[in-house]
């Protein structure tokens, strides 16, 4: 044997997203009860304007393949989460899983920054980021952004839920959630 000789790597067969979603279906449905797992079996979005014929094949593989739910990245322009959504509808997509909306308690302008020109599918318009920018407090105005930001999408037809996350203290969900009267609290 050479004394160059290296392992050869094996093969990695990658699954596409719409196989990877039907593989955790079939795994789902087995048959056999004591090995069936409780996958709750989702897919990521970046709400977007949609054109108004958009079939949105991508999309709807996802959810033919399994997908029991649909969770949009960060999108703090409601008008366009709005489009969005409505879209989603017209395609009676709802009555085939769920939209879960991404929104976050943002700490500061420079953190606001950092995931809008670091995650490409996050919209955080300028608007946000002046507003923390301006804040006496920003952490607190990044907690009334995130409030105001669950009622309005409470308040859109079609959407199931929100994830609520933060790059700050995990208590700045909390207080957004109270702040958002959206638990009766």
């Amino acid at each position: 044997m050479p004394d160059s000789y290296q392992p050869q790597p094996k093969q990695v067969k990658d699954l596409g997203v719409e196989e990877l979603i039907a593989t955790a279906k079939v795994i789902k449905e087995d048959v056999n009860p004591k090995d069936t797992a409780d996958f709750f079996i989702g897919a990521a979005v970046k709400a977007r304007t949609p054109k108004s014929d958009e079939a949105m094949p991508t999309l709807l593989r996802k959810v033919d393949a399994g997908a029991q739910f649909i969770q949009t990245q960060l999108c703090f322009d409601i008008n366009v989460l709005r489009k969005y959504v409505a879209h989603l509808v017209s395609l009676k997509l709802i009555r085939r899983c769920s939209i879960i909306v991404d929104v976050a308690a943002l700490p500061s302008a420079d953190s606001a920054r950092w995931l809008r020109d670091n995650l490409r599918h996050v919209v955080i318009p300028n608007k946000i980021i002046r507003r923390l920018e301006r804040a006496e407090d920003p952490e607190q105005e990044g907690i009334v952004i995130c409030s105001e930001y669950l009622r309005e999408i409470a308040a859109t037809p079609g959407v199931s839920g929100a994830n609520v996350i933060t790059m700050g203290s995990p208590k700045m969900i909390v207080e957004s959630v109270r702040a958002s009267g959206l638990r009766g609290e």
